[in-house]
């Protein structure tokens, strides 16, 4: 038996006598006979990281999203540091997970939140993730805190022939990927170049500013749908990146190629065609009714995504006008309220969009909520439909944010804005081991 140890405290054995001979026809161990042979890992998984039980917990939410709501086909490593306590450890390889205790890479002395940012610095080593796992060749870095709500498996299914993939920080002007959601195809060669950035790292730099530094010119560029800011639906606006379903984008903006949702190209032309380019998936067509399809979704299937209704087209330009009929009598996952005698739509303890000329303490004076002066309220539902990771930035990370805080500190907030809350808080009660999330 050889073992070798990578990081702080993490040992791999590898039976010699099992070893596999990825070379031969076979492809069975060598020393045993065939019927017997140890099926060769996937070279893909998904990877976290926690640096304290909070993210541990958001952690265990996601696997739960990929595992049971997704089906992932695939292994998940949670790479961690000994602030984590030893019931999260439990828990998390209860889950299935392959957990990895690392010591996080040192910031330089005076970087201010030098503490949090060097526990961020932690996801750097998901470029290495070859050495703490021979057997990976491909892995998709996340984040804990987020919330997985679509199918990313057809990622690793997909050629990408880049070193890093890795979605647009649309919120950010300049031309900025964000590191809170990467695909790394592995290598030596690239990980020794952020190994080096590592050693040598200088002050009030973080994990987002050293990969853009070595990745910016090369990095395939994901659209914005991989990392959505919760913020649309406390703010009440749209990203760059939306589309209605079957809109079509034409033409070359700032040089960057925008690929229209009813584009099906494979993935790796559209990596070739320029580095940093943005594509879509091609895993996502336009149906002829204009409603985009999920790959995911096989007939009579629902797993792959959160099954929000259709709702009723209406022109462009008129989405600040809309008739109470075109809302829905009922949103799967939202609670919904009866209507009032009136027959106008109103939602529960005061969660609803402000009315425009409206002030705060007029629309909270009343229950009857007129939604169809607000803009973008089918659109917001829209948006949540096309979102693959929910990103937590806005009114504070979930499991420090209960309903009532919600109800208090945000009643202008679009509904969704309290089910993105409510869905991470239902699945954390259920499997979080320590009563680390505030009361409900």
């Amino acid at each position: 038996m050889t073992t070798q140890a990578f990081g702080q405290g993490s040992s791999f054995a590898v039976d010699d006598m099992v070893a596999l001979d990825l070379g031969s026809d076979a492809g069975v161990a060598h020393g045993i006979d065939e019927e017997t042979a140890v099926e060769a890992p996937s070279p893909y998984a998904y990877v976290f990281y926690a640096t304290q039980d909070t993210y541990a917990c958001s952690v265990l939410v996601n696997i739960r999203q990929l595992k049971d709501v997704f089906e992932t086909k695939y292994r998940i490593h949670v790479l961690i540091t000994n602030e984590v306590s030893l019931s999260y450890v439990e828990a998390l390889e209860d889950s299935g997970a392959t957990v990895s205790l690392q010591a996080a890479p040192a910031l330089a002395n005076g970087t201010e939140g030098a503490g949090y940012y060097q526990d961020c610095l932690l996801k750097l080593y998901g470029f290495r993730m070859h050495q703490i796992d021979t057997s990976l060749k491909r892995v998709i870095v996340m984040d804990s805190d987020q919330l997985v709500l679509r199918n990313l498996d057809y990622l690793f299914e997909d050629k990408i022939e880049a070193d890093l993939a890795a979605p647009r920080a649309y919120w950010i002007a300049k031309e900025t990927f964000s590191t809170a959601f990467m695909v790394i195809t592995l290598s030596d060669r690239v990980w020794h170049v952020v190994e080096k950035a590592l050693d040598n790292i200088q002050i009030d730099k973080y994990d987002m500013d050293i990969a853009n530094e070595l990745f910016g010119d090369t990095v395939l560029m994901l659209p914005g749908h991989f990392v959505t800011l919760n913020s649309h639906w406390e703010d009440w606006n749209l990203p760059k990146w939306f589309r209605k379903p079957g809109a079509i984008v034409a033409g070359i903006t700032n040089g960057t190629h925008e690929v229209a949702w009813s584009e099906t190209q494979d993935l790796n032309k559209r990596g070739q065609a320029q580095q940093g380019s943005q594509f879509e998936p091609s895993n996502y067509e336009t149906a002829p009714d204009g409603q985009l399809k999920d790959p995911t979704q096989a007939a009579g299937n629902k797993k792959g995504t959160y099954d929000l209704p259709i709702l009723p087209k209406i022109k462009d330009g008129d989405s600040s006008q809309m008739a109470d009929d075109l809302l829905p009598d009922t949103i799967p996952g939202i609670v919904n309220p009866s209507k009032h005698s009136d027959g106008k739509p109103h939602l529960p303890g005061g969660i609803a969009p402000p009315s425009h000329g409206k002030s705060s303490s007029e629309v909270m004076s009343t229950e009857t909520l007129d939604l169809k002066d607000k803009r973008y309220y089918n659109e917001l539902y829209e948006l949540y439909k096309q979102v693959s990771v929910l990103h937590f930035t806005a009114m504070g990370k979930p499991w420090g944010v209960n309903e009532q805080m919600l109800k208090d500190g945000r009643p202008d907030a679009h509904p969704v804005f309290r089910e993105q809350f409510m869905t991470w808080r239902k699945v954390a009660r259920d499997i979080c081991p320590t009563d680390i999330v505030v009361e409900l």
